[in-house]
């Protein structure tokens, strides 16, 4: 058990250096990373040579016992009376039932290691199972022709977990945002701007209000999410493919250039088996899916923080703003920059939840 902890400690570390191998290389922190995963890896190997030398142990003790039990057996049975006489009858009789036993005694010891290892991985997948489930009741799903607002938020307070003790996130919050407006969320840095997006998808707890939406939703999260598949492919995201819209989603995302740069185009293959996109690609890409997706509402999570200033604006001026391809939407927009307030319909200030 406590070597599949520690092996999973070494494959989490791997993994965290693989991924940001490059900023490891620019800082020059090869050696260091490599201290930590040496020393980790010394522990693994600390319980696996353990593991061997008990496991050797027992696999020899185990092939011997039948052959042991054999002779001590023969051994008791002539010593124990002056009329036992071993005939041969008696001893192959005998050594074919020992030979039965022969082979569940060896594999008995890799039996009891599979035994505690899927013990282990029982646990776990008992723990996933076991794992709070996202409450499909928290958010109200109405028909766009009967409702004003796209998004209404009645007294909400809301939690990350069912806990009693955890604290509350966002307490008694009140909005009403009507349909196709452009509203900016802004506050400061962990004021709870995320999480209000976060609870209007459902992904937290709510502890006590109403909250309802009217439409289909189309979220871009902070930190963009990539496909392992082709970059036309992670904008379509399963949907029909629509040529007019598609080139009109990639002029207006600023993807154009950054096609044209690609070996194969949009059909060159991104994410962790393809070509490693930046920051700034990857929160345009994702962009991109959430706008062919043509949903009725738009959580937009600080879309403009990853690109540059000239792309931000282009974006701005033809995603999200009054004249984009989103107008007539409804877009709740976090940001935090105030370049870009005065265009919006309505601003939300979070503070402190």
């Amino acid at each position: 058990f406590k070597q599949m902890k520690i092996k999973d400690q070494r494959i989490k570390m791997t993994s965290e250096i693989l991924n940001g191998i490059r900023v490891l290389k620019l800082y020059a922190w090869e050696v260091a990373f490599i201290r930590s995963i040496t020393r980790i890896r010394d522990k693994e190997l600390e319980y696996i040579r353990k593991k061997a030398i008990l496991t050797t142990i027992s696999n020899i003790l185990w092939t011997f016992t039948p052959i042991l039990v054999g002779i001590l057996t023969f051994a008791t049975y002539v010593l124990s009376s002056d009329t036992n006489i071993l005939i041969a009858d008696k001893a192959f009789v005998s050594i074919a039932l020992f030979n039965l036993l022969r082979s569940p005694l060896v594999v008995f010891p890799n039996v009891m290691t599979n035994v505690v290892e899927a013990r282990v991985s029982n646990k776990r997948i008992e723990n996933f199972l076991n794992s709070e489930e996202i409450d499909e009741d928290a958010v109200d799903r109405i028909s766009i022709d009967s409702n004003k607002y796209a998004v209404k938020m009645e007294n909400s307070s809301f939690r990350w977990s069912n806990l009693v003790d955890d604290p509350i996130i966002l307490k008694n919050i009140n909005m009403q945002i009507e349909h196709g407006s452009l509203i900016a969320v802004v506050g400061m840095v962990g004021s709870g701007k995320s999480s209000i997006l976060a609870a209007l998808l459902g992904e937290i707890n709510k502890v006590h209000g109403h909250v309802s939406i009217s439409g289909t939703i189309a979220y871009v999260p902070q930190t963009a999410w990539i496909m392992n598949t082709t970059l036309k492919e992670n904008i379509l995201f399963g949907r029909d493919f629509d040529r007019h819209l598609y080139n009109r989603v990639i002029e207006a995302c600023a993807l154009k250039q950054d096609l044209d740069m690609l070996p194969a185009n949009d059909e060159t293959e991104i994410g962790e088996k393809g070509i490693n996109l930046s920051g700034g690609q990857r929160q345009r890409v994702s962009l991109a899916r959430a706008l062919y997706s043509n949903a009725d509402i738009f959580l937009l999570d600080d879309p403009l923080s990853a690109v540059d200033a000239h792309v931000g604006t282009h974006i701005f001026k033809n995603v999200i703003g009054p004249k984009g391809l989103l107008n007539g939407k409804t877009r709740l927009l976090v940001t935090h920059g105030i370049s870009h307030l005065s265009k919006c319909d309505d601003i939300i200030v979070v503070s402190q939840g």
